[in-house]
C-alpha cells in the first residue's frame, strides 16, 4: 500500500487489480512461462553463477524515476532482517 499512496491515491484501485493480476500470473502459469520466477531463476544465475553483485533497475518513465531508490531500500530492509533473522537463529 505504501506504494498505492506514492503512485496517487486516485488509482488505488487499479493498483490493488494489477497486484491482483500479477499474483494470479504467478499462482496459475506454468513455470517456464511464469515471468516472477523466471525473474527470480535470472537473478539466482546472475548473482550466484556470473558474480554479478547488483541488478539493473530502469524507470520507463517520469512518475517511476524513484523507483530504483525504493527498491534498493527494499533490499537493504530485506537484508537486515535476514541477518537478525540469522542472529537470532544463532543463539537457540
Amino acid at each position: 500500500m505504501t506504494v498505492c499512496v506514492c503512485v496517487c491515491v486516485n488509482r488505488k484501485q487499479e493498483f490493488l487489480n494489477g497486484a491482483n493480476n500479477i499474483d494470479d500470473h504467478f499462482k496459475n502459469m506454468p513455470m517456464d512461462q511464469n515471468i516472477p520466477v523466471l525473474m527470480g531463476l535470472l537473478s539466482i544465475w546472475n548473482c550466484s553463477f556470473l558474480g554479478h553483485g547488483s541488478r539493473a533497475i530502469l524507470p520507463y518513465c517520469q512518475v517511476s524515476v524513484r523507483d530504483p531508490a525504493q527498491c534498493a531500500q527494499c533490499t537493504r530492509i530485506g537484508r537486515s532482517k535476514l541477518s537478525a533473522h540469522q542472529r537470532a537463529m544463532q543463539t537457540l
